[in-house]
């Protein structure tokens, strides 16, 4: 018998592989870019790890396709999906009903508001500060779909996390353009790092609490 991480699994790298056809709406080809790796590692070690810590599958599998999206639209056009992130918001309250996952509907529902307006008032305070855009509304929807999934708290704790990620790849970036002599720049979407930072609270949600020490 097929063991059902191997299924889950399977499962996750054709939804990857169907994300990137369609966010791209392109004959898809041989030629494997670095990021389409990267999808199907963090896929694959999500729904793996998410098959031994929690009874049910359906939403791992379903908020990893939506990360997925996401930081596939987010690299190549520098903007989020509203529609992906609406509609599995408006989903998530749904699924945490018939799934029996950790979070009460109502509570994805307030998680899926406040991570919102948490992230929308980040963004306005830097734009007052730095007088320039730092994190966009995509981003805001992008947070709020993944509250809606995993809860309020650890959707702040993502934000944080992420932009620890952000950090440590703007820096190992600098210092390889500079050891290459290569022109740098700091324009980088955050989406992906929201993204890795919630497979991260997904198949390890103590780790975030060992570093962030709340």
């Amino acid at each position: 018998m097929i063991n059902n991480s191997v299924i889950y699994s399977l499962i996750s790298l054709i939804s990857t592989y169907l994300a990137v056809i369609i966010s791209n709406r392109f004959v898809p080809s041989l030629k494997i870019s670095y990021h389409y790796i990267f999808y199907i590692l963090i896929s694959y070690f999500t729904l793996f790890q998410s098959d031994i810590k929690y009874q049910n599958i359906i939403i791992p599998t379903i908020l990893t396709f939506g990360l997925t999206i996401c930081t596939e639209v987010d690299l190549r056009a520098m903007l989020i999906p509203r529609v992906v992130t609406l509609i599995l918001q408006i989903s998530a309250p749904l699924l945490c009903l018939l799934t029996n996952w950790y979070i009460t509907p109502w509570q994805s529902i307030y998680a899926g508001i406040g991570a919102w307006l948490i992230t929308w008032l980040i963004a306005y305070i830097f734009q007052l500060i730095k007088g320039k855009e730092g994190m966009g509304l995509g981003d805001a929807d992008m947070l709020a779909m993944i509250a809606a999934y995993l809860g309020l708290l650890n959707s702040i704790r993502i934000i944080f996390m992420s932009a620890i990620l952000g950090t440590l790849w703007l820096i190992s970036s600098y210092l390889v353009c500079k050891i290459l002599k290569n022109r740098f720049t700091d324009k980088v979407p955050f989406g992906p790092f929201l993204a890795l930072a919630s497979c991260l609270q997904l198949t390890n949600p103590e780790l975030s609490i060992k570093i962030l020490g709340w």
